[in-house]
This record gives structure tokens, C-alpha cells and sequence, in this order.
């Protein structure tokens, strides 16, 4: 852990830890370590109960990002195994559905299942390619611009070879196709660093916060027990439901409002904090008009625990470690 951090992929801040700083970072990873080789035993012990032969293991990478990697044979065994799995929690993250999800088991290589207590554990399953055997056959091999963009019924799967042929012409004549976004995997974050994410904010009484892509609403809840006035945006409705629950259990419809949408419609006028956990990708995507829709002395605060590619350089970055978590968490100030 402490060579990732002196390469700088932990983030800027924490290229020159030492003495008790290194300490708490070398703590918090054996820990992650520690709990995500019970989580693979876990699984191992599952899946041998279950039939499946796999060969499960943790992913080399940085253990903040707590995910695991399970190979199996096949589709077929992925199959098998994501049900395993799903009776221990996982939930499948992949949302294609009735022909899309026909021909993405015959020609897809990965799936991933993700779990959500304290923190998001993620699975991801891969299986070795059916490689076709001519070239008009790895021509008609649908991607997941065909599975994203258009929604079939089951008995017309076949189908989605034909659409590669039309998405591959429609980008010859610059016509490129959006494809929507995965749902998923929805990582949390982890229960233990949300206060001291929400103390670097300031977050507090009359606070306005607005927590963009809120998944299952821990950060809301959070900002509106310390007396905030609490927004979550979420555009998953499973998740926005999850969110919605939270708060109503916790008591706090008052204070805290779930929306199910698009972060980026979202109104900003007289907002105090927005609050990012997303894919950097889309971070980068929507900064530049959050902080322009923001007013002077509003705080938008990210973290992530791999380095971001933000045009705009954040007005402070800080190495953030608790007990059995690490992150980076930068923040953005508006003049």
C-alpha cells in the first residue's frame, strides 16, 4: 500500500506520508485486506457448496477498492455462479435485460455482482470469449452499444448482429451512437469515512447540501442528522427507492428529499455543498456546470481513490483514513 501511495495513484496528497500518516494508511489497508480475504473464502466455500468450479481471488489493485475477481469456464458457469452468489447478497449490477441479455451471454466476457453493508464489495465474473471463426462473424459481433441502445424481446436476439453492421455504418458516416450508461455497480461509500467527509464540507445546521448520484441515500441521511438541509439525486429508481426508505426510517422527511433523475438537472440556487461519488468520467462531465451554477463560497466535494481528470484543479485535496477505509477527497470552492 505504501509504494501505491508513494506512486501517487492514492492521489497529489499522499506522495510524502511518513510517521503516523503511513501508520493509519498501512492500518486501514490490512484491515480491507483482512475483509476482503474472508469475503473470497467466503465465495470459494459458496460456490464449492453450490458445484461451481472457479478460481476466485482478490483483483491487484489498490485495496481501498474492495473487488474480487471470480473466473469460471463459461457463461453458462457465470450464470450459475451469479445465482450463488445473489443468495449471499450480491445483487447484479448489470441492468440489459430480455434480448440484450440473451446475446450478451452468448457474446459477452464479464458480468459484475456487487454487495452493500459498511462498504461495496464487488465481483466481477469473466469468462474466456467465443471468438467467431471467420471475420463476418467478428464483424456481426454485437457490443454494448447495440445491448445499451436498443431494447428487444427475447426471441429476436439474433438481431443485435444485424445492429452492429448498422452501428458500424452509421460511425463511417460520423453518426456516432450514445450509449447509455450502466447502472452499475453502485459503490457506497464507506459508512466510516462519511463524517469525516462531511467535516471537511463543513457540513452542519442550515448547511444546503445536495448529494449527486445519492444511491442508497447514506450521505442525505447523514448531512440531515447534523441539521442540513439534504438533497439526494438519484437516476437509478431501485436506488432512489433504497434512499427514499432510508430516510422515512430514519425520520428525517423534513430535512431530507430524495429526487429520482439526472444529476445534471438538478437545481443549484443557494446550495452550500454538492457532494460527488461517481465514476470519474462523469465527475469530469459534470463539474465545470455545477461550479458555474454554484454561488460564491459553495463547496463542491468529490472523492475517489483513483486520480480524477478534472480540468479545474480543486482548491484543496486531502488523504482521508479510518479505522478500514481510504480515500482521497478533493474540494472545490466558488469565488
Amino acid at each position: 500500500m505504501i509504494e501505491a501511495v508513494a506512486e501517487g495513484r492514492v492521489g497529489p496528497v499522499a506522495e510524502t506520508l511518513e510517521g503516523a500518516a503511513a501508520e493509519s494508511v498501512v492500518a486501514a489497508a490490512t484491515a480491507i485486506a483482512a475483509k476482503l480475504e474472508t469475503t473470497r473464502q467466503e465465495l470459494e466455500q459458496l460456490l464449492a457448496a453450490a458445484g461451481i468450479n472457479g478460481d476466485v481471488r482478490l483483483r491487484k489493485q489498490l485495496p481501498q477498492n474492495h473487488s474480487i475477481l471470480l473466473e469460471v469456464a463459461s457463461a453458462k458457469v457465470a450464470r450459475r455462479a451469479g445465482s450463488a452468489l445473489q443468495a449471499a447478497g450480491f445483487e447484479l449490477w448489470d441492468d440489459l435485460r430480455r434480448g440484450a441479455r440473451r446475446s450478451f451471454e452468448r457474446y459477452g466476457t464479464r458480468t459484475v455482482m456487487a454487495r452493500t453493508d459498511a462498504v461495496t464489495t464487488v465481483v466481477r465474473i469473466t469468462w474466456p470469449a467465443r471468438s467467431p471463426r471467420t471475420r463476418l462473424g467478428r464483424v456481426l459481433q454485437p457490443t454494448q452499444s447495440e445491448w445499451r441502445s436498443f431494447d428487444l424481446p427475447t426471441w429476436a436476439w439474433r438481431a443485435y448482429s444485424v445492429l452492429r453492421v448498422w452501428n458500424l455504418l452509421r460511425a463511417r458516416r460520423g453518426r456516432s451512437v450514445a450509449v447509455p450508461p450502466s447502472a452499475g455497480p453502485f459503490l457506497a461509500t464507506p459508512d466510516s469515512l462519511i463524517d469525516p467527509l462531511l467535516d471537511l464540507a463543513g457540513v452542519g445546521p442550515e448547511t444546503r447540501f445536495v448529494d449527486m448520484g445519492c444511491g442508497d441515500g447514506r450521505l442525505v441521511a447523514a448531512a440531515a442528522q447534523r441539521g442540513a438541509s439534504a438533497i439526494g439525486v438519484e437516476i437509478t429508481p431501485a436506488l432512489a427507492r433504497r434512499a427514499q426508505q432510508r430516510v422515512d426510517e430514519a425520520g428525517l422527511a423534513d430535512r431530507a428529499e430524495i429526487v429520482c433523475g439526472s444529476a445534471a438537472d438538478v437545481a443549484l440556487e443557494g446550495v452550500d455543498v454538492v457532494f460527488m461519488f461517481l465514476p470519474g468520467g462523469a465527475v469530469a462531465r459534470l463539474l465545470p456546470g455545477v461550479l458555474d451554477r454554484l454561488g460564491p463560497g459553495a463547496c463542491v466535494l468529490v472523492h475517489e481513490q483513483l486520480p480524477l481528470k478534472a480540468r479545474a484543479a480543486p482548491t484543496h485535496s486531502d488523504l482521508v483514513v479510518s479505522d478500514d477505509a481510504i480515500t482521497v477527497a478533493h474540494r472545490w470552492y466558488v469565488d
